[in-house]
């Protein structure tokens, strides 16, 4: 898509912002109501032109140093009046809009990561507030947790959260959740290895593709492997939360069944009951293996069919991300 069509993009989902202005004014029927210098749509179109300088020098450069621009204060205050909310909607909408079905061998690339984002320190906000040790200035954080389209170079999704609160796998899920795509491949780094997020994934029949740790304290540790630097081996885990003398039994062989703790986050995926009895979630996966280096490896959790994705296509994938 050339910058004309985005540009032009941008522009609607503005417009057809505007014409729900009053579902995200602090007091709707009331708030950028009158014509002013800055009504909803040039105030929106305003702040998303900053480029990090001072309120004043952006202002001079979006309204090309017409001396009749608004002054910060009156920016300040018309900004005031727009929910947060807008400017999510606004993101989805345009996303949305150029967003194209652009997939490989049919399904859309899409690695998930997050970042921190310094923003200005309020010491009234404890989840974002950090006083600074060792002479450094106090500071605000936030992350930002963002799932990204390969093959358009787009970003799909973002969840933004207070540093001191941020849950990166329960932002995965959250996005998992309200995408509309039905087929998508999920890449992402050792932060997100967790049964519970392979389970969100494949209940939403997606696939996963997950660099996991190769020592203890990892998925890796619960299972037995051969110790060899080069495998690729398909495993069928059956996973309880119930510790019954049935299950003990089952839970003998590692590879086949597993019992794991209550999840500690919000998010929990569900136990298909398939007895009266037992409680049973069955998640499909291989664990491949093979070296980076002559020194270092790299293992790599994934629930794509081992027939069209051979172990040398895993590795392809993952170093796309």
């Amino acid at each position: 898509m050339n910058a004309e069509r985005v540009k032009s993009a941008l522009n609607y989902s503005i417009w057809v912002l505007e014409q729900h202005k009053k579902d995200f004014c602090k007091c709707p029927g009331k708030d950028l109501t009158r014509d002013r210098k800055l009504p909803f749509e040039k105030t929106v179109s305003t702040i998303l032109s900053f480029h990090g300088g001072t309120i004043n020098h952006d202002l001079l450069d979006f309204f090309r140093l017409d001396p009749a621009l608004p002054t910060s204060s009156a920016f300040i205050q018309q900004l005031a009046k727009i929910n947060p909310e807008a400017f999510e909607a606004l993101f989805h909408f345009f996303t949305n809009r150029v967003a194209e079905a652009n997939t490989y061998r049919g399904l859309r690339l899409l690695p998930v990561d997050g970042s921190g984002l310094q923003i200005a320190p309020d010491s009234h906000d404890t989840d974002s507030y950090f006083p600074g040790t060792n002479d450094q200035k106090v500071y605000g954080l936030l992350h930002i947790n963002a799932l990204y389209d390969l093959r358009q170079q787009l970003y799909l999704d973002a969840i933004v959260q207070k540093r001191r609160k941020y849950d990166e796998s329960g932002a995965l899920t959250a996005m998992i959740d309200r995408s509309p795509l039905d087929k998508a491949l999920v890449i992402a780094d050792q932060g997100y290895e967790s049964y519970n997020n392979l389970a969100h994934i494949q209940d939403n029949n997606w696939f996963f593709l997950v660099r996991i740790k190769n020592g203890t304290g990892g998925i890796v540790s619960g299972l037995a492997l051969p110790d060899s630097d080069s495998f690729d081996i398909p495993f069928h885990l059956h996973m309880t939360r119930k510790q019954t003398n049935a299950t003990k039994q089952l839970l003998k062989d590692k590879n086949i069944s597993s019992w794991f703790p209550p999840v500690s986050g919000s998010i929990s995926y569900p136990l298909n009951a398939v007895s009266p009895i037992q409680h049973f979630y069955d998640l499909h996966f291989r664990i491949i293996r093979f070296p980076i280096s002559d020194s270092l490896v790299e293992t790599i959790i994934t629930n794509l069919p081992e027939k069209l994705f051979p172990a040398y296509e895993i590795k392809r994938l993952y170093s796309l991300r």
